[in-house]
């Protein structure tokens, strides 16, 4: 990945952590996340279809699972070969570190869907999904 791309990585997840904050903020208490989630799906489905208007290298779904993990999904439109150990470590190394840049704002996204669902323990997930639906990188965010 370019540097470019890169930073378009970093901004869109910002700009979805604070978005899905602000969804949160207006959401009533429900018994699920799956519940939750139902109150949001048009914002969800708006801000999907914004990026996925968009041409950068990826779509985006956002959806829940385990009935406790709230996920970006990117399927990027390019395969990469993970057989290679070396851009295997690269690619692991760049979603770690723009997972880690925005752990305050998935703590406070965590906190917030947890006093309107009720639910301890909400993950955020990130998921890179290669174009057949392999998954690159999957990591959770529980703190």
């Amino acid at each position: 990945m370019t540097g470019y791309q890169i930073q378009r990585h970093r901004i869109l997840l910002c700009v979805l952590a604070l978005f899905c904050l602000g969804m949160a903020l207006m959401g009533c208490k429900k018994a699920s996340l799956d519940d939750w989630y139902a109150t949001q799906a048009d914002q969800f489905q708006e801000m999907t279809d914004a990026v996925n208007s968009q041409d950068l290298g990826y779509t985006l779904d956002i959806v829940t699972a385990d009935s406790d993990a709230l996920v970006f999904q990117y399927t990027l439109s390019k395969a990469y070969d993970m057989s290679d150990d070396a851009d295997a470590d690269a690619l692991t190394q760049l979603y770690d570190a723009i997972f880690d840049s925005y752990a305050s704002t998935f703590s406070s996204l965590r906190a917030q869907i947890a006093d309107e669902t009720g639910i301890n323990g909400i993950a955020i997930r990130l998921t890179a999904l290669n174009p057949d639906g392999t998954v690159l990188y999957s990591r959770d965010f529980t703190e």
